[in-house]
């Protein structure tokens, strides 16, 4: 490999930019050891070189003059380093005058550069520069000379490498510093006997207490409330003594106290570093939002216990106070319907016993959603044997519609959810579609099919994907009175017998309702 090639390559310029000491003053480690190599070695000038594709620079010197800006650089023309880097081997030069490798560097007339002897500085696979030294008059370099300069240089590579670290540190410290200053949390730090070393901004923010206030002050008594101070205390003594924190690593609850005394609920965690001595580290976070929230909370989950029990009552009442009376009200309305009684008369009993079902049609869907609402909705399923059931919830709301049925078709299913599902399809038939014109049953292999037709506007496109949630209702014209919940409960009665519910578009106009639920045989 040339040596221009060399010293341009990418990863070895970034290996000398990583060093830190292209920008900086002469390291006084560095200044030490080129000190040490000139009095060992007898020489006014000794270096290190730290070489790009540009220029050196001295990071160490001993015996140059001082430079402007206290960072020393020469061009590369001036270099005998660079020749180091070139051959990555050493190079000694009894009399550079003589020499036909540097005779021509300007360095030989303008600064006296006559002897010189420099060996690679080597770090990671990388040529950096030279270690070198310098003498103004001709001298030949004894093998012991050269024995000295490795040795030393060897020293350098390894004080490059302790600078990096250091640097290293100093911006993870810095960062580290940077991160504690912003954080929303309280951070506070305490050494082996519970002192505080470090306080941030949020730490201030959170107790009142300002870092020069805190730190040195005994954090226990500083924060801690008293009811809890012997267990902190018990803590820090069992690390101190070589134990196991029991609190280090946990996501804990506690209160803490400001220096008002204020006693602040927070969320915090620990952690222990140990370089020769134990560092607690803990992050506080104020909870009082959280609690006050948990509090609100509670209280609306008492007002819906309180609404679940009010719920319960009105169930009662439905199924009870109101369903006894009410079926004494169908009860007799039909009696009187079999009397023979003056036309007008008739006509006002089939009023009362048409309104009487409504009621107890409403009453059977405000059980069915107060059933959803607490979770407590089933079915006992039956075989039921559709036909007649079709029938009877079509006389329930006393309604002329067709019902087209194979004699001896069966279905799984709680005869009263059956009812309810083919009684809300047809009332909602009613209010959005003009009336129920058929009801239709296709059986396909285990299941079975009831369709119930209509030919009213159908459904508009926007509503079909909420069809059956609570809520929506089949159609938006205003004409219709309701509160969106008859589909949602049908969906909610069938899914409870194992079936479902769906809505398709009528030929040529209408809608139609379909409930597919499991057949069942004969019993």
């Amino acid at each position: 490999m040339d040596g221009e090639r060399r010293i341009a390559r990418a990863d070895r310029l970034a290996a000398v930019a990583s060093t830190g000491l292209l920008e900086a003053p002469s390291a006084p480690g560095l200044d030490r050891l080129t000190r040490l190599t000139a009095r060992l070695l007898g020489t006014p000038m000794s270096a290190v070189s730290l070489v790009t594709d540009e220029q050196q620079v001295l990071a160490g010197r001993f015996g140059f003059p001082p430079s402007n800006g206290g960072v020393a650089r020469m061009s590369l023309t001036h270099s005998f380093c660079r020749h180091v880097v070139d051959d990555d081997a050493p190079l000694v030069v009894t009399d550079a005058r003589a020499d036909e490798r540097v005779r021509d560097n300007p360095a030989v007339d303008e600064s006296g550069v006559i002897a010189y002897v420099g060996v690679p500085i080597r770090m990671d696979g990388h040529t950096l520069g030279a270690f070198c030294v310098i003498d103004s008059r001709p001298r030949t370099w004894s093998p012991a000379d050269l024995a000295t300069l490795e040795d030393l240089g060897a020293a350098v590579g390894s004080e490059i490498a302790l600078i990096m670290a250091a640097g290293h540190a100093e911006r993870a410290a810095t960062l580290m510093r940077a991160v504690l200053e912003a954080s929303p949390d309280a951070y506070v730090s305490t050494d082996a006997d519970g002192l505080v070393l470090d306080w941030n901004p949020a730490a201030e923010t959170l107790f009142g207490w300002s870092r020069a206030e805190a730190v040195g002050a005994d954090a226990v008594e500083l924060i801690i409330p008293e009811e809890h101070r012997v267990r902190f205390a018990a803590d820090v003594a069992r690390v101190r003594a070589g134990g196991e924190s029991v609190l280090a690593g946990r996501r804990m609850e506690m209160p803490v106290i400001d220096r008002h005394g204020n006693c602040i609920p927070v969320e915090y965690t620990v952690q222990i570093t140990d370089v020769g001595s134990p560092v607690f580290h803990s992050f506080l976070h104020d909870i009082s939002a959280r609690r006050a929230a948990q509090r609100e909370l509670q209280q609306r989950n008492q007002q819906l216990e309180q609404a679940n029990l009010l719920k319960l009552d009105l169930m009662g009442m439905l199924s009870h106070d109101i369903g006894t009376p009410l079926a004494a009200i169908t009860g007799y309305s039909e009696l009187l319907l079999e009397d023979p009684l003056p036309e007008p008369v008739l006509y006002l009993v089939g009023r009362i016993r048409k309104s009487a079902h409504r009621i107890d049609e409403l009453r059977h869907n405000v059980l069915a959603m107060c059933s959803l609402d607490s979770g407590t909705l089933t079915a006992s399923r039956q075989p039921v044997l559709l036909g007649p059931a079709l029938r009877e919830a079509v006389d329930a709301v006393e309604a002329d519609i067709r019902v087209e049925c194979p004699g001896e078709t069966w279905v799984l299913v709680n005869p009263a959810h059956l009812t309810q599902i083919v009684v809300n399809f047809i009332t909602n038939a009613a209010k959005y579609g003009g009336g129920a014109t058929a009801i239709t049953v296709r059986e396909t292999g285990e299941t079975v099919s009831v369709a119930v037709h209509d030919e009213g506007p159908g459904v508009p496109s926007a509503l079909r994907p909420t069809l059956f949630d609570r809520y929506t209702r089949a159609a938006d014209t205003g004409a219709a009175k309701g509160h969106g919940l008859g589909l949602h409960i049908v969906a909610s009665l069938a899914g409870a017998n194992h079936g479902t519910v769906a809505h398709r578009d009528n030929h040529p106009r209408g809608s139609i309702f379909e409930l597919t639920l499991d057949a069942g045989g004969a019993h």
